[in-house]
Order: C-alpha cells, then sequence, then structure tokens
C-alpha cells in the first residue's frame, strides 16, 4: 500500500465554525476554493475523510453563501441520515483540544475522493486509497440517490 506524507500534499486551511441554533461544529472552506465537480472539494458527494487514522465519511454542502461539512461520520450512510450515527468532527475536537474559530488543514489525498483533515502543526502520513470508485458505480448510486 502507497503512503503519503501531508507535507507533500494540496492543503486548504479549512475553519471550524459553529453550524446551526445549537452551534454544531462544522468545517467550513475559504470562499476561493473551487467546489465545482472539477474542483479540489465537489459539493453534494459523499467523500471518504481520514481523522485521527480511521477512514470516515462526509459531505461538503452550500449553505448562505459559505461551504461546510457538518459532521464526519463512520458511513457514507450515517452522512445521509446523520441523526442516526455519532458526529465523529466533535469527538475529535474535544480530542485535539480544538475549538470553534481553529483553523483546520484538509489534505486532498485524491481530489473528489479521500480526503484526510489535521489539526495546525500536525504532520500524517495517509494510506493512499488504491482506487477510487469506478465512474459506472458512482454513476449507479447517484441515479439512486435522486430517486
Amino acid at each position: 500500500m502507497n503512503r503519503v506524507r501531508s507535507e507533500g500534499l494540496q492543503t486548504i486551511d479549512a475553519s471550524l465554525v459553529g453550524h446551526g441554533a445549537i452551534d454544531r461544529p462544522a468545517i467550513e472552506l475559504p470562499t476561493d476554493v473551487d467546489t465545482g465537480p472539477d474542483g479540489p472539494v465537489p459539493t453534494d458527494e459523499i467523500l471518504r475523510i481520514v481523522l485521527d487514522g480511521a477512514t470516515r465519511h462526509c459531505r461538503f454542502e452550500t449553505y448562505s453563501g459559505s461551504v461546510r461539512a457538518t459532521g464526519v461520520f463512520d458511513t457514507s450512510d450515517l452522512v445521509r441520515s446523520p441523526g442516526d450515527g455519532e458526529n465523529r468532527l466533535r469527538e475529535w475536537l474535544g480530542d485535539a483540544g480544538l475549538s470553534l474559530g481553529r483553523t483546520v488543514h484538509l489534505d486532498v489525498i485524491e481530489a473528489g475522493f479521500a480526503y484526510g483533515l489535521r489539526a495546525p502543526g500536525e504532520s500524517i502520513v495517509y494510506d493512499a486509497p488504491s482506487s477510487s470508485p469506478d465512474d459506472s458505480l458512482a454513476s449507479i448510486a447517484e441515479q439512486l440517490d435522486g430517486e
């Protein structure tokens, strides 16, 4: 398995913000990040994200002009129905000693597919994914989600 160091990857300096009436933690991207289908972080797609060495899942969505991931979950199904699972982002913030308003680093392991989240000053070695999902399988999944 190939491994990649965070220093060799494209890194996006994101912010930890409060989301919703109860200020749930969210990862907010800077406004200059391309979130189109060919950009480094697409919106409305379920993505893999490595958090403390474990592969989790999230989705970046547009909220009032900003792009945010409002949770990080164990499975892609929990991203679709977040009330059914534990938001690992909240847990990670506590373990890392981070609070809302801080910067975090979103490493682009494979654009449109795999990312890593780390605290400022941390250096991480990620397992590179062996392959991204087959385009035809992703297309089928999108069709099922849209029905």
